[in-house]
């Protein structure tokens, strides 16, 4: 028996923002999911409802506490792969709708839920990003 068949597929689109400031891009820590303790984009899955830019928006204010006030659509990316969970293993195709940020603010008094912070994009080590940021990183330096 074919155990590709078995798996179950998930599909996954989100928005994603890439912040540059000095030379440096604002990367978050993946705390969970198949990417844990890699280095990613802040952004994240959109919800039912709700627009690529308006998720984009909401994701950048609860990850890292940026209000954004101009961006423009820089990139999309797809990413598959098998997530070996014990009990529950699965075929993940994931989408992201890449953006670059042009302006933002810190919001004040704002409580990030991720861990992030600004890494020198030009210097990194690839191998330590997500599939989506390693892409945006490669595309900016072409």
């Amino acid at each position: 028996m074919n155990i590709e068949k078995k798996l179950r597929r998930v599909t996954r689109i989100g928005s994603y923002g890439i912040v540059i400031q000095n030379n440096n891009i604002l990367l978050i820590k993946k705390q969970k999911g198949c990417y844990l303790g890699l280095l990613d984009l802040p952004g994240g899955g959109i919800e039912f409802d709700e627009t690529p830019e308006d998720a984009l928006k909401r994701e950048l204010i609860e990850e890292v506490g940026l209000k954004i006030e101009k961006f423009t659509m820089f990139a999309n990316f797809a990413h598959s792969c098998e997530v070996l969970k014990i009990n529950d293993p699965f075929h993940f195709h994931h989408l992201g709708l890449i953006y670059k940020i042009d302006r933002w603010e810190h919001i004040e008094n704002a409580i990030p839920e991720e861990i992030f912070g600004w890494y020198p994009y030009q210097k990194i080590d690839l191998e330590l990003l997500t599939p989506f940021a390693k892409s945006s990183i490669e595309a900016l330096e072409s």
